[in-house]
């Protein structure tokens, strides 16, 4: 659920993106240049994923994935609510976009973040003989964030437009609404699991990932194969 939001909060910003840019960039810009602009603050996250990733990752690796996983989708969750509260430029000027880019880096930072600690996560939960199932459940669960956005990005412009039409702002903001307050319900979800994982790769008292029982073990099948190898040959 957390990975799914994660996307459904950092692609849904696409599906409203023409709204975006009549909201927070002057009306006399032309829509072509209010559309590059809004898509520019929309690469800003993109670009700061893999630097916010490697960061993250080092620090999930010492304090655990866990903790890391809850504080992603917070904040994810509370810049996603943030945006959907701006206020817009007719209201505040060029702050409006300013605050807009600031969150969206801020959400770039979570989803950096929270993806590759999510595939570690279930992976380390998962059962021996179930590991590439998993891995491959929490994939699809986090592509359906693109799914989910496109829906309650077309639900919300039906609202803003039969029943709110005084409202037109709905149409961008409700969709960021919902994902914000999905999000909070997820982190809280997420912190109440106590479960430990099943799986040998758990954070070391230094930080590091105990890999000794799984190289002493890969030796050792090796070993056997090798061995019944030249038995059969002979």
């Amino acid at each position: 659920m957390g990975a799914a939001l994660e996307y459904y909060d950092f692609v849904v910003y696409l599906y409203v993106a023409t709204l975006i840019g009549q909201a927070f960039f002057p009306a006399d810009l032309s829509p072509t240049m209010r559309l590059v602009q809004t898509l520019g603050i929309y690469s800003i996250g993109l670009l700061i994923r893999p630097v916010a990733g490697i960061l993250i990752a080092r620090v999930a690796d010492r304090v655990g994935r866990k903790r890391m996983f809850i504080l992603t989708v917070a904040v994810m969750s509370v810049a996603t609510l943030l945006i959907g509260l701006l206020p817009t430029y007719d209201h505040i000027g060029w702050p409006a976009p300013v605050l807009l880019l600031l969150l969206r880096v801020a959400q770039g930072c979570a989803v950096g973040g929270e993806l590759p600690a999510a595939a570690v996560f279930v992976t380390e939960h998962a059962r021996p003989d179930g590991v590439a199932r998993a891995g491959a459940f929490q994939q699809m669960t986090a592509y359906s964030g693109f799914l989910l956005g496109a829906g309650v990005a077309f639900v919300a412009g039906l609202v803003a437009t039969h029943l709110t039409p005084d409202l037109p702002s709905l149409a961008w903001r409700l969709p960021f609404l919902v994902g914000g307050l999905l999000g909070v319900v997820s982190s809280t979800s997420g912190a109440g699991s106590t479960r430990r994982p099943r799986s040998y790769a758990r954070p070391s008292r230094r930080g590091g990932v105990r890999l000794r029982r799984f190289v002493r073990c890969s030796a050792d099948t090796a070993g056997r194969s090798c061995s019944r190898s030249c038995s059969s040959s002979r």
